[in-house]
């Protein structure tokens, strides 16, 4: 990503920057420290607001203010008779080339705008300016004074732009703590789980293995597939004679076999058994 310097910033009608029809200008070196000094009260945080206001499209020291405080009614200077606030950017690519000059305005609404050279997108530019180190406010800055030695160092990487970075490190080194992700995902039940399915359903084949073997008086083994497999054991239920109505006309997968089971029973309990044993 390539990086721009700022090399003109004038502002007009934002926090406490009133300047109506004349805008605060300021302009920057791009080969030097720049710094803004003045008393107390005179507008430096003003300047930094409308940075934020630009880049972030939003104050966020205004919008975490109470909803009874109206933080919204803060953004634009009371006094600017056209209620609009408005910020003029112009950076220059820091590899050389023209300047790109972008305006952002806010009215009264809440309306956000920006105004760019047609050949650029004013809001995508001012996007890739929105990185961590490049606004610093007095809040992220004494949480980084504040911090423990592990946070600070995050918020330091955040400094330096590698935020991202920092990021992807924590993920992945949380993914390198086994402990930790077989806990999160439960993987010693679902193993277990897994065990038992697995114990069930060998059980489960050998079962039906025995049961074809036993109906048909072949191996399920020598079945060529799970066709053949299918059309051995119904055309072996079609000659069982018992079983003959539940089978005729009927798919395997249509018989129902709580039926063939019953009339099974039947055939048992009849008069055969007793003369049989007569």
């Amino acid at each position: 990503m390539s990086g721009w310097f700022l090399e003109r910033l004038e502002i007009e009608g934002v926090r406490g920057i009133n300047n109506e029809g004349d805008p605060l200008v300021l302009s920057f070196a791009h080969d030097a420290v720049n710094s803004v000094s003045a008393p107390n009260g005179v507008g430096k945080s003003s300047i930094f607001d409308a940075l934020t206001y630009a880049l972030r499209k939003k104050i966020p020291k205004l919008d975490e203010l109470p909803a009874t405080e109206s933080g919204d009614s803060y953004y634009l200077n009371r006094f600017h008779s056209k209620n609009t606030g408005t910020i003029r950017l112009t950076v220059r690519p820091d590899g050389g080339g023209a300047p790109v000059s972008l305006t952002i305005t806010r009215n009264a609404l809440g309306v956000r705008k920006v105004t760019s050279p047609a050949n650029i997108d004013g809001e995508k530019l001012l996007e890739s300016l929105n990185r961590d180190f490049v606004l610093l406010d007095h809040k992220t800055l004494q949480s980084f004074i504040d911090d423990k030695a592990l946070d600070r160092g995050r918020a330091f990487a955040g400094l330096l732009g590698l935020a991202a970075y920092s990021t992807l490190r924590q993920v992945l080194q949380g993914l390198a703590n086994t402990r930790a992700f077989n806990n999160h995902f439960e993987v010693k039940v679902l193993t277990q789980q897994e065990t038992s399915l697995k114990a069930t359903i060998a059980k489960q084949q050998a079962e039906a293995v025995a049961a074809f073997q036993l109906l048909t008086q072949t191996s399920l083994h020598e079945q060529k597939d799970h066709a053949a497999a299918i059309a051995k054991a119904h055309d072996a239920l079609h000659q069982i004679a018992v079983l003959m109505p539940h089978c005729a006309g009927k798919s395997f997968a249509d018989i129902a076999l709580d039926d063939c089971v019953e009339s099974i029973k039947k055939a048992e309990g009849g008069d055969g058994p007793a003369r049989l044993a007569t």
